[in-house]
């Protein structure tokens, strides 16, 4: 929320319009075949022999997917890499591999424009959503 002339008047972020004729079979495709590329690495992490309680294949693909996600946003923001690519590589292999990339670049990008409030609530309620997401899944279909 960002306030505009008065104190109380708040400016709702609203998203833009979906725009039909973006959506080809072209970008459908780079989307599919990134996430199966995407989907392939984080099973072939999960062959990586740690032991133990903590969980570290999933920390380890976190960790990766968010440095993959960070080289994608740098390679687009200067121009290296084109709007095919990044739905190949951002949309499709960071979100075949893992979500937790996207929630951390949008974290970030939050953090950078100064949105500190809306950043540690979206950080924590997302935690805490997620993890009450799952819980409440499990226990509808016990």
């Amino acid at each position: 929320m960002k306030k505009t002339g008065r104190w109380s008047e708040i400016v709702y972020f609203r998203p833009p319009a979906f725009k039909v004729k973006d959506v080809t079979l072209t970008n459908v495709l780079l989307v599919a075949a990134g996430g199966a590329v995407g989907a392939a690495m984080r099973y072939g992490l999960t062959f990586l022999p740690f032991k133990g309680v903590f969980p570290c294949n999933t920390f380890l693909t976190n960790i990766l997917g968010a440095l993959l996600i960070g080289v994608v946003i740098g390679f687009i923001s200067d121009g290296r890499l084109g709007s095919g690519g990044g739905l190949f590589f951002k949309t499709g292999v960071c979100g075949g591999l893992t979500t937790f990339s996207t929630f951390s670049a949008e974290t970030l990008s939050l953090l950078e424009s100064g949105e500190y409030f809306i950043a540690g609530a979206y950080a924590v309620g997302s935690v805490i959503g997620c993890v009450a997401g799952v819980a409440l899944g499990r226990m509808a279909v016990k």
